[in-house]
């Protein structure tokens, strides 16, 4: 009796000894990796804000508005490991007023409702940043466009223009077979012009292809309506269309923007 009770050790009690011993090296690993990974995170944080900060700053000393405040987008991409390649691959700025671009961004003569959203690409983060490309989005209003498409087709004149299911919806003036017509216009780009052509003809509540009216209607009028139309934005010279559509607000293009445009003597602090 008394040397089993003394000889023989309690039951489980080597195991739960030495568990402790086996698990502690994982533990301390798992809370390094923790440590590490919180790390690595709170240092892409601070160089993200880095990054829009200098954007930001080089954006107002090119403009000159000391009080720009665009909304910067790095990319959903960890900034740390698009900077291992050296540059940003794409950043996005919205909220830039189109008057802060000036006529080198958006045009000498080119009438701009609301905001411009840029995108950067090849950008380094350097004091300043070093943008490799650029474009920009704007939106022209229904009034500007209706000017532009009179001067390329008289026989729009007072024509009104509107979106419809994502087309350009251009309303004439004159009648076919005594009746009002919407004409629906695909949009193109050329160079530095907008191309745009009718595709279907809405009479009433029937819809008819363009091109089965063509050489048709000349002796109402219509005809020359119908033709394909290039409209010319006086883009500044070197930009190019590069997308072209249409939104409730008016028409809504994509240009190139020559990188020049940003570099420029201002207030900012950057300069």
């Amino acid at each position: 009796m008394s040397r089993t009770g003394t000889g023989a050790p309690a039951a489980g009690s080597g195991r739960a000894a030495t568990r402790p011993r086996w698990h502690r090296p994982a533990v301390v690993a798992a809370g390094v990796v923790v440590v590490l990974l919180g790390l690595v995170v709170a240092a892409d944080v601070v160089v993200a804000r880095q990054v829009r900060g200098r954007i930001v700053a080089s954006l107002r000393c090119a403009t000159g508005t000391a009080d720009l405040t665009p909304d910067v987008s790095l990319g959903g991409t960890p900034v740390l490991l698009q900077l291992l390649s050296g540059h940003l691959g794409r950043v996005s700025v919205s909220g830039v007023p189109s008057s802060a671009l000036g006529d080198g961004a958006t045009g000498q003569e080119l009438p701009v409702t609301g905001d411009v959203d840029l995108i950067l690409s090849d950008v380094t983060p350097g004091r300043p940043p070093s943008i490799g490309a650029a474009t920009a989005t704007v939106t022209v209003d229904w009034d500007a466009l209706t000017d532009r498409l009179t001067e390329a087709a008289p026989a729009l004149d007072g024509a009104t223009l509107g979106e419809q299911a994502g087309m350009l919806a251009v309303r004439p003036t004159r009648q076919v077979m005594g009746r009002s017509v919407q004409l629906l216009m695909s949009l193109s780009t050329e160079k530095s012009s907008l191309v745009l052509t009718p595709t279907t003809v809405v009479i009433g509540d029937r819809r008819i292809q363009a091109s089965l009216l063509t050489g048709l209607l000349g002796e109402s009028g219509a005809d020359d309506q119908l033709a394909p139309r290039t409209v010319d934005l006086d883009l500044p010279e070197g930009a190019a269309l590069v997308s072209a559509g249409v939104s409730a607000d008016g028409l809504v293009v994509g240009t190139s923007v020559d990188v020049a445009a940003f570099r420029g003597t201002g207030s900012g602090p950057a300069c």
